[in-house]
């Protein structure tokens, strides 16, 4: 198992470098633009949803980030010091609205998606089948 940790202050302007290593790792695998676009716009949504919801932009507060992967599968951790919370099915839905279409995006683009109570706050694990 591959891992790579990123730990970021709750600030907006710091998802596209994460974003960046990311793309680099994929790249180095050799995902397909499809795979490698899946996680990207999964991580950037969970990202915003972390600052935005989770810290609530707090930028004393901290975003931890993970990235695990094999051979099979690529894995995005990311946690907050927020509360969190699980959202029901009628929330992950086709909105209209400026706001609530992440988890919805999320949902549609990874195999897995599992919402756990961490050990800062809440923790938001994302997995993708990449062979």
């Amino acid at each position: 198992m591959n891992e790579f940790k990123i730990e970021i202050p709750s600030k907006i302007e710091l998802i596209n470098p994460v974003i960046e290593a990311l793309s680099s790792i994929c790249d180095e695998l050799l995902l397909d633009d499809d795979k490698k676009w899946a996680l990207e716009i999964s991580l950037r949504e969970a990202l915003a949803n972390a600052i935005v919801h989770g810290n609530k932009k707090d930028p004393s507060k901290q975003i931890f980030i993970d990235f695990l992967w094999d051979k099979k599968t690529f894995t995005i951790i990311i946690e907050d010091e927020g509360k969190g919370f699980i959202p029901s099915k009628d929330e992950i839905k086709p909105s209209l609205e400026t706001s609530g279409r992440g988890m919805m995006i999320i949902k549609s683009k990874m195999d897995s998606v599992e919402y756990k109570k961490g050990n800062m706050g809440f923790k938001l694990i994302l997995k993708k089948t990449i062979k």
